[in-house]
């Protein structure tokens, strides 16, 4: 119950969920124990917004950044869900499941989006973050890749390890 309550790993979401709703049930003070509330705050959302049938889900990149979403999530009580969503098949009615669905807020992976796709987002009604794309006009907090840093780090750890020409 102890790893249930405290949210340590070792315990399934569904036990972890039964612990936390049988606590409520015994009246527990989840407001003042200072635990991560996660059953009451629910699940975060990562939406990958793609333009075409490419697999980003097999990729290096999405599984190190969605490791991170997953770690962070779970560091402040959250569950986390990935959907993907494509452009070519109506955002609208995607959206419109997804506001029903009463996640806590969205994080918006934008590679493959423009400005103009991500006004569509506004009916979430949610807290929503952008990653991998900057629109100035967007009314969301927007976090960049910066892959430009990344090669050069890369590439400085590559030719410390190379031997001097001559």
């Amino acid at each position: 119950m102890s790893l249930a309550l405290n949210n340590r790993p070792g315990v399934s979401a569904r036990t972890r969920e039964r612990v936390w709703q049988a606590a409520r049930e015994a009246g527990f003070d989840f407001a003042r124990s200072g635990l991560p509330q996660t059953a009451e705050r629910g699940c975060v959302c990562m939406l990958v917004c793609k333009k075409s049938g490419a697999v980003l889900a097999d990729t290096p990149f999405f599984s190190t950044l969605t490791e991170g979403v997953l770690a962070g999530c779970r560091r402040c009580g959250f569950e986390l869900v990935v959907r993907e969503l494509y452009a070519d098949e109506g955002l609208e009615g995607q959206i419109y499941v997804l506001r029903k669905s009463g996640f806590a807020g969205f994080l918006l992976l934008a590679t493959e989006m423009d400005a103009a796709g991500l006004t569509t987002f506004a009916a979430l009604n949610a807290p929503l973050v952008v990653l991998d794309a900057y629109f100035d006009e967007a009314p969301y907090d927007c976090v960049r890749i910066n892959n430009t840093q990344g090669a050069f780090l890369a590439t400085a750890h590559l030719l410390s390890r190379c031997k001097q020409p001559g």
